[in-house]
């Protein structure tokens, strides 16, 4: 199982998040990782897509692939991508693809009230195509178990963070 996280270094007005909202997921690898090779590798298998920025961004993806989790990192900004795995056994990674689409639909997203300008978003899609998860630029959750859930939530989104800034890695902790 590979795995990718995306990460976008972009702010988008509210026209372009409904937009975003409705992309398809062929649509959406194109649109950020804007690669054909990195889009072929992982059109037909679950991923998970991180996205943050304000002009320009940098995103990460974790595939699902069948010995190992795929992980690619790249920039709108400067065009560097980089591939790299992790093993099987990794128990966020697992926790992202098994747990969170399940725990995810009895959630409700928390949204900033004032003017944010940083963008990101966090979306899983399953290798048919399905989006299973789209946390799309909320700052946590609600609901049973939230404290739990955003705890995970909120270890996953550091860790593709820190996946998507790769130049910049050894300024980060590295995530637990």
């Amino acid at each position: 199982m590979t795995s990718f996280v995306i990460v976008e270094d972009n702010y988008k007005g509210n026209a372009e998040k409904s937009y975003k909202e409705q992309i398809n997921k062929e649509e959406l690898l194109r649109n950020v990782i804007r690669n054909c090779s990195i889009v072929n590798m992982v059109e037909h298998k679950d991923f998970i897509l991180y996205q943050f920025g304000h002009d320009g961004y940098n995103w990460s993806l974790v595939a699902d692939a069948d010995s190992c989790y795929m992980v690619v990192a790249g920039s709108s900004i400067n065009g560097v991508i980089n591939v790299d795995s992790l093993p099987k056994h990794d128990q966020l990674l697992s926790w992202s693809f098994d747990s969170l689409p399940e725990k995810a639909l009895n959630m409700k997203p928390i949204h900033h009230k004032t003017y944010f300008p940083i963008y990101r978003r966090l979306i899983a899609y399953t290798d048919n195509g399905n989006r299973i998860f789209d946390m799309n630029d909320a700052i946590g959750y609600e609901g049973a178990d939230s404290a739990s859930f955003n705890k995970e939530l909120g270890r996953l989104s550091y860790f593709m963070l820190w996946q998507a800034l790769h130049g910049h890695q050894d300024k980060m902790p590295m995530p637990d």
